[in-house]
């Protein structure tokens, strides 16, 4: 696996598929699939091709994190509706450690299916720092 510290703004999560986060040591994990990353991504000049992708998004000292989930009646490649949206707030621990930091705020979208199959909407995580964790084998053989 490959990481890369920051560029948020640079990877494109609109149709990907969020597995369900965890917390470790104050961070935040997500596993993602299906994403892509921009021409001007640092990882584009590192032989890395145009995706889909499959790694992590890790989100360092997190201070808040909530999304709204829609959830799938039936089966998601032939709904017959959802049900009504609902917010999710994680509970995370106080850490003084993050007092004084600088905080950003980061947000996405995409499909889950883990614990049950929804639309994650408004993904909004406040944390110090954002890495991406992505699989090498997403590596090209010749850079483009």
């Amino acid at each position: 696996m490959r990481e890369i510290e920051g560029f948020f703004d640079k990877i494109g999560l609109f149709e990907s598929r969020l597995g369900s986060g965890r917390f470790e040591n104050g961070n935040l994990i997500v596993p993602v699939s299906g994403f892509d990353i921009g021409v001007s991504h640092p990882l584009r000049k590192e032989g890395y091709g145009y995706g889909p992708y499959e790694g992590e998004l890790i989100f360092e000292g997190v201070v808040d994190s909530r999304r709204e989930v829609t959830e799938y009646i039936g089966d998601p490649k032939n709904p017959e509706g959802f049900k009504k949206p609902r917010e999710i707030i994680d509970d995370i621990p106080a850490n003084p450690c993050l007092e004084g930091e600088t905080i950003q705020e980061y947000g996405f979208e995409g499909f889950q299916n883990e614990p049950v199959n929804a639309w994650v909407s408004d993904w909004i995580v406040h944390a110090r720092s954002f890495r991406l964790r992505i699989r090498d084998d997403c590596l090209l053989s010749h850079p483009p």
